[in-house]
């Protein structure tokens, strides 16, 4: 009998037996994601310098890879104020207080990235957006996207609940029910919310 494998890569540090020919990867546990718009206002420090560069204002969103794509933030004081931006690849730590950045990582800069025209910026972009299913009802809204403690989106959460049942009760869905993010709508699979 061979040894059992597990992941351990779970949120709560716990172990999970893996499934045999299953690719190991990372367990997203969505429901405890925290809403990405605790981000605005952390600060952004140079991890290499110890510097504060600036802090979080806003974050674009990459609908190709379900994921967040970059950072904008302000950079300098009150009078001489810019906004800046910086792909989420160069965050070394998301952390509770202070987000630590690689500002010279392998992301580059933000022009340079490929898909970046398609980013959609978090706060007037996706908020309000409204969600269906892949049966063609309409399920609800976005209010935010979730975040794990590794700047990884692992779903979206919900300021209004067009259906009934569990999604009702959660207000959450798990990013993987992703069918399709059109510039419209957010298409998910409900069959995977079992």
């Amino acid at each position: 009998m061979g040894a059992e494998v597990y992941k351990t890569d779970t949120m709560d540090g716990t172990s999970l037996p893996a499934v045999e020919g299953q690719v190991d990867e990372p367990v997203l546990d969505w429901q405890k994601g925290q809403p990405a718009r605790q981000l605005n206002g952390k600060a952004i420090v140079d991890i290499q310098t110890g510097e504060k560069i600036g802090q979080v204002d806003d974050l674009l969103f990459d609908p190709n890879t379900l994921g967040i794509g970059a950072l904008l933030f302000s950079e300098g004081g009150l009078f001489n104020r810019q906004s800046q931006s910086l792909p989420a690849i160069n965050v070394q730590v998301w952390g509770k207080d202070v987000l630590l950045v690689n500002r010279s990582g392998t992301g580059g800069a933000l022009d340079q990235m490929p898909g970046k025209d398609e980013f959609v910026k978090l706060s007037d972009q996706l908020r309000g957006r409204y969600v269906v299913s892949t049966a063609g009802e309409r399920v609800g809204q976005i209010d935010d996207v979730l975040i794990d403690e590794r700047g990884r989106l692992v779903g979206y959460d919900l300021s209004q609940v067009f259906i009934q049942g569990r999604l009702a009760e959660l207000k959450r869905i798990p990013v993987n029910a992703t069918s399709s993010l059109g510039k419209d709508v957010l298409i998910v699979n409900l069959d995977q919310l079992q």
